[in-house]
């Protein structure tokens, strides 16, 4: 746990507190124990708390275990088991399989048609969806036009739990390659560790690729597309024909599994891990499929400038694996699959490269493990290189009885990258392979209906139960949680939050507190969105209110947050402000809450942290799902209180908590007052700084001369992933000159025009296309 944060333990342990919603006796934690539903098993603080979805029994791990055991393990009664007492041969359990499975099918292909999304807050239980939807396509017959799949993510991080969660997943994705499905995989470069790399490149692919090629020969290679740009806070499963669906009207085959990630690190002894809280909607709604659509269109043009004029251009032999629709072709000739596995390499490695000589400046001296495991979790938080073992291998050498973080390990390291020396591929990077044994090996789960025998038969049963005990929201409005798809509906839900939080803090000034983690207002967005605008310009000049805003800063257009800077300036003396830079979750999720002090909390509030906090409300927001700008909201869950007979979603206020308290938890540059809004030039110290960044790194960009301004900046905007069209025409013109980065950004921001301006009432007026810097 971080410092000054209690670690979990269990809730009810003797001489403790009972379980929150559980009467009886005081836990006392034996080796069975009975857990009700909804009850808290495990807390943190006052509000980090994991709560049991459904009655179980826990059975406690032995206390001579190995280090990194499970917390507790759970084990659900069967009801309704569909063998009965009779004894049933593998034949007759295929058939029973089989014909539940074409059922449950049928079933769900209803349940979308009719425009329901089943919606998840469970990581294991989502990746068995996307489990669930590569079988459902795989099973279709050969030459179905919706046979086919798409899969955009990072990969595993190779966690203990990732693993164990994600093994119905790989199960699934081997079988569909080995059956020859069309598969289509757009790997995400940010956050992505070398071990799955390597695992994405090794004997395990090479194998089903071989059984691919030598049982459906007719079959298209599996095919690889890369992507620097896109956030990985986000995942797609897409099956079927996208294009097909939204021409004909017909979405009865059609998946969209839509995962969101809150990615927070942590220290452990030397090294660092990963823990990831997820949420999820699986629908064929049109406007899923359209914001999906989207994303694959955005992230192919990407691969196809990344293999023309950008990095993967770059790389000897990489041609000879693209095929002619422009895509990496994974074959089973090893030649060309170890081709794949250098270009993959090289294009991380480099963009590590980049991103630590921003941050790696001076030498950091570290006394003791535990701060060589500290320094790597603020370090991996602030560059999104979630690969520990990696990381450290590249940067930190030990001198004596301590270790060092050292700028010129990064500098020998880029040197030797631009010389490309292979062996820096093989040895000198470590990197734990995820195909690797379990701690504790799990047997081979049962997937398809095909595959099973009769002692599997019960097991299978009672995982597509697991499936689907998803929350099915009927169109948009569920018993916890609705579900926005239209722009209008999610900013005026926005705006009436902001006016709720304002009415609350009126009869308890102090003891509102409103969270924005996201992207702010886009001038070209919100250009008629007049109400949310001026919703949340009231807001910033409430003193009642306690404001924490987290600003993505990719996805930060400058004129929008000037005009922010100036209105927090009109905000009386009151409660506090706070506001911190992030720089890895692009453009995509945006996170708003609405918080009363807990006052039967005696520890309070704290600086930087949610605890003594109530949430009372809690929105997730997806917005530019293709990670290009300029384009409106896609996606919102909210949850709140006050509707009747209906509480709080506990489980989107889980995941909107670990989101932002995850970000709070990389502790890059942030300014609070608890008075009121701090001073301005503490406030544009940070954007400055930021800027210098991109000023920095867009100097070490190679751009051919010969470009005109504006494919240039089109250039800077997709290597930075930025949104702001203005800002990236302001970098592009910065590599061409000398002046040092932080005079040059000084210079940008104070030319930046605010927007929309102090002349702002009731209607919002764009800038003019033409307004130039």
């Amino acid at each position: 746990s971080d410092p000054g944060t209690e670690p979990f333990r269990f809730v009810g342990y003797e001489g403790g507190e009972a379980g929150a919603g559980r009467r009886g006796p005081i836990r006392k934690l034996h080796s069975f124990e009975r857990v009700e539903a909804d009850e808290v098993i495990t807390r943190r603080g006052r509000h980090g708390v994991i709560r049991a979805p459904s009655p179980f029994t826990m059975l406690m791990p032995a206390p001579d275990t190995d280090p990194g055991t499970d917390l507790y393990y759970v084990a659900h009664a069967r009801h309704g088991g569909l063998m009965g007492d009779e004894a049933m041969s593998d034949a007759s359990a295929r058939a029973q399989a089989s014909a539940t499975e074409r059922m449950l099918d049928l079933l769900a292909d209803d349940d979308f048609v009719k425009g329901s999304s089943w919606v998840s807050y469970d990581g294991r239980q989502l990746l068995d969806l996307c489990a669930a939807v590569v079988g459902r396509t795989n099973r279709l017959p050969n030459g179905h036009p919706h046979r086919k799949l798409a899969i955009v993510g990072r990969g595993e991080s190779g966690g203990e739990w990732e693993r164990r969660a994600g093994q119905r997943y790989r199960q699934a994705m081997r079988q569909a390659i080995a059956d020859g499905l069309p598969v289509e995989r757009f790997q995400i470069m940010r956050g992505a560790p070398l071990g799955w790399l390597d695992s994405l490149t090794a004997d395990g692919m090479y194998k089903q690729v071989q059984l691919r090629e030598k049982n459906h020969p007719t079959a298209e290679p599996v095919k690889l597309r890369i992507s620097l740009r896109q956030p990985h806070t986000m995942s797609l499963a897409v099956a079927g024909d996208l294009d097909l669906a939204l021409r004909t009207g017909d979405t009865r085959y059609v998946r969209v599994a839509l995962l969101i990630e809150a990615a927070s690190v942590e220290p452990i002894g030397a090294l660092a891990r990963v823990r990831v809280v997820r949420a999820g909607i699986l629908s064929s709604r049109p406007e899923v499929l359209r914001a999906a659509r989207d994303v694959l269109e955005g992230l192919r043009d990407e691969h196809d400038h990344l293999m023309e004029k950008g990095e993967l251009s770059k790389i000897l032999g990489v041609r000879q694996a693209m095929g002619p629709d422009g895509a990496l072709w994974a074959s089973a000739n090893p030649r060309l699959l170890g081709t794949l596995h250098k270009a993959l390499f090289q294009v991380q490695l480099r963009s590590w490269g980049q991103v630590l000589r921003a941050e790696l400046v001076e030498p950091a001296r570290l006394r003791t493990r535990q701060a060589v495991g500290q320094w790597l979790a603020t370090t991996m938080a602030a560059t999104g290189i979630y690969d520990a073992e990696a990381l450290r291998s590249i940067v930190i050498r030990p001198t004596g009885k301590e270790w060092r973080a050292d700028p010129k390990l990064l500098s020998e390291f880029i040197q030797r990258l631009e010389r490309g020396e292979e062996a820096l591929l093989r040895g000198p990077v470590e990197r734990p392979k995820l195909v690797g044994p379990l701690a504790k090996p799990l047997p081979i789960q049962p997937l398809a209906a095909a595959q099973i025998t009769a002692d599997e038969f019960e097991r299978w049963a009672g995982w597509k139960r697991f499936v689907r005990g998803v929350k099915v929201v009927p169109d948009t409005r569920g018993k916890d949680v609705d579900l926005a798809f239209n722009q209008d509906a999610i900013r005026k839900r926005m705006a009436r939050w902001f006016r709720r939080a304002r009415a609350m803090a009126t009869s308890a000034p102090g003891d509102v507190l409103v969270v924005v983690a996201g992207d702010g207002l886009d001038p070209n967005r919100e250009g008629a969105a007049a109400e949310l605008l001026r919703a949340h310009r009231n807001l910033l000049r409430d003193a009642n209110v306690h404001y924490l805003r987290i600003q993505h800063a990719q996805a930060t257009h400058l004129s929008w947050y000037k005009d922010f800077l100036h209105t927090l300036q009109e905000r009386p003396s009151g409660h506090s402000v706070a506001v911190q830079w992030e720089a890895e979750h692009g453009a995509t999720v945006n996170v708003v809450m609405l918080a009363r002090r807990d006052r039967s909390d005696a520890s309070g509030v704290r600086a930087w942290s949610l605890e003594g906090w109530q949430v009372e409300a809690c929105g997730v927001v997806l917005a530019d799902l293709g990670g290009q700008g300029g384009r409106d909201y896609q996606v919102g869950m909210f949850t709140e209180s006050g509707r009747r007979h209906v509480g709080l979603s506990q489980e989107l206020v889980h995941f909107g908590r670990a989101h932002c308290g995850g970000l709070l938890k990389q502790a890059g540059w942030r300014v609070r007052d608890s008075r009121g809004a701090p001073a301005p030039w503490e406030l544009e110290r940070g954007i400055v700084r930021q800027i210098a960044r991109w000023i920095e790194r867009t100097r070490g960009f190679f751009i051919d001369e010969s470009v005109d301004e504006e494919a240039a900046s089109g250039l800077v905007a997709q290597r930075l992933g930025l949104v702001d069209p203005r800002l990236a025409r302001a970098l592009a013109r910065e590599r061409q000159r000398d002046e040092p980065p932080e005079r040059a950004a000084e210079a940008l921001w104070a030319s930046v025009p605010a927007w929309p301006g102090v002349e702002f009432d009731e209607t919002v007026v764009p800038i003019e296309a033409g307004t130039s810097w």
